[in-house]
């Protein structure tokens, strides 16, 4: 199941069966279904901690959910499975190529400059805390995601609807808010405010109006940005009667510890079921609780172990390209730059600056590092891939040919097809091995920005390294085309709608 089928889903439990030509006033919700719908994306939670936390006491709202609800553990996200552009197509129902957020760092073509949007502190330094900021708090919701595309929020709010965001990088809406810095941060962003787009009810840890508790919201606290924060202010809205008829919240605070502590890290979901319960609790008994809200708990992507230190798992594809220039971040842009390198954990964009560089020949050189898993870059209406171990031509694809997939997509495919994993099956029909959804994932990532470039994903066990990108040795990482990287699960409970 592809993850925007989810917006789908959660469109038919909120709508009911008006159309958007027949807009509803926000109180016939409860005449609808009886219920508000919240939904709560837990950055990094996998199928496997589900199945762990099954088998455990302790986890005790997750095991009262799966087993009172509908519990699907292979919704497929989007690709580069990086916080910003997976909430964005769990946002907006649509891909990178129509969304156009292609991961949390990109090159972009027409300003010559790298875009970030906080990968870490010392990226932050190095391209610019002024820079970063004015990208992640105002540029990824107002400029950078697509106005072609429409989120949850403006749809429901056309419709009628209240809705509200919690702590969602994206949350683009209707309504005027002020994203207000603390003082002391001032002199590293130059400004005191940005004023941006988003449901009835912002909430963005602490530089919003409706944060509520500050305590929790200092620089320590990621200025609010974490599991805690978000509860209370979900809470709040409860307790005082102004839960909107929609509310999504995000907690981030289990990916940190995946990708500290790896895979089997079972500490950010333990804070995560504290939270369910506290949730559960709100309208006094856990039955009641389903009884009067539509409760979604989701992933928003999986991730895979990373091998340690003294197994090299990182690769510098810029030590793999010693015949061309590469484009340092933080410098102006100089002509005879051939090559801009942006990683995202387990994937990376290589771009090419000069018209005379051919993606073939940058491919090839790729092609001698055995831990690289596929390399792929398009030519028009084709899209061709590689891997180190495949010395004949490269598979290539393009949309619309007599191939269908599983997600009733068609293609037509020249080459190899065990390069991704493709078995042939009867009637023209393909089905995946270890790439869920790899033709589409790849056609969206070389398809959603301007520009000439190639995107190179890594083996299992494996990262990408470049201008201090963040490193996990014998941690985890994401963002591959891998099984383990795409599948997020997806747990939904009050609703008699069946999950399909």
């Amino acid at each position: 199941m592809r993850i925007f089928f989810i917006i789908v889903l959660i469109m038919v439990l909120v709508t009911g069966c008006s159309t958007r030509n027949e807009p509803k006033q926000s109180s016939t919700v409860q005449h609808v279904n009886g219920h508000k719908v919240v939904v709560i994306v837990v950055d990094s939670l996998t199928n496997q901690a589900i199945h762990t936390a099954m088998n455990d006491n302790k986890f005790a709202a997750l095991r009262y959910l799966v087993r009172n609800g509908q519990y699907s553990p292979n919704i497929v996200a989007s690709f580069p499975s990086m916080s910003v552009s997976d909430l964005s197509t769990v946002v907006t129902g649509a891909s990178p190529d129509e969304h156009r957020i292609p991961g949390l760092v990109w090159f972009d073509t027409k300003r010559n400059m790298i875009v970030n949007y906080g990968n870490n502190f010392w990226q932050t330094i190095t391209i610019g805390t002024r820079t970063v900021s004015q990208n992640a708090l105002y540029e990824l919701n107002q400029t950078h995601l697509s106005k072609d595309v429409r989120t949850i929020f403006e749809d429901l709010q056309d419709a009628g609807y209240s809705t509200g965001a919690i702590n969602m990088l994206i949350y683009r809406g209707r309504t005027p808010h002020q994203l207000k810095l603390p003082a002391y941060t001032r002199p590293f962003t130059q400004t005191d405010s940005y004023t941006v787009l988003g449901p009835d009810t912002l909430t963005f840890g602490g530089l919003t109006s409706q944060s509520g508790d500050s305590t929790k919201a200092g620089v320590f606290d990621r200025f609010g940005m974490n599991d805690d924060f978000a509860t209370d202010a979900l809470l709040r809205l409860i307790k005082q009667g102004k839960l909107p008829d929609f509310t999504m919240v995000y907690l981030p605070s289990n990916d940190t510890v995946m990708h500290k502590h790896g895979v089997n890290s079972m500490k950010g979901i333990t804070n995560v079921d504290k939270n369910i319960r506290k949730i559960l609790d709100s309208y006094g008994t856990w039955d009641n609780t389903l009884r009067s809200m539509t409760l979604i708990v989701m992933g928003d992507g999986g991730v895979t172990r990373v091998l340690p230190k003294q197994e090299q798992p990182t690769i510098f594809l810029k030590d793999l390209l010693p015949k061309y220039a590469i484009y340092r971040w933080g410098k102006t842009m100089d002509v005879r730059d051939d090559i801009a390198l942006a990683v995202n954990s387990r994937m990376a964009y290589v771009y090419l600056l000069n018209d005379h560089e051919r993606p073939d020949e940058v491919a090839n050189q790729l092609r001698r590092e055995k831990r690289i898993d596929l390399i792929s870059w398009f030519d028009g209406n084709k899209v061709f891939v590689t891997t180190p171990e495949d010395s004949k031509a490269p598979l290539s694809f393009y949309k619309k040919g007599p191939i269908t997939d599983p997600y009733e997509q068609t293609w037509r495919i020249t080459g190899n097809p065990s390069i991704l994993d493709i078995t042939m099956g009867q009637n023209h029909t393909i089905t995946y091995g270890k790439y869920p959804d790899v033709l589409h994932q790849l056609w969206s990532a070389a398809h959603c920005q301007t520009g000439k470039y190639l995107i190179v994903t890594a083996k299992k066990g494996y990262q990408f390294g470049d201008e201090d990108a963040p490193k996990h040795d014998g941690g985890a990482q994401q963002a591959s085309l891998l099984a383990e990287d795409v599948f997020a699960p997806v747990i939904i409970n009050g609703t008699q709608h069946v999950l399909k």
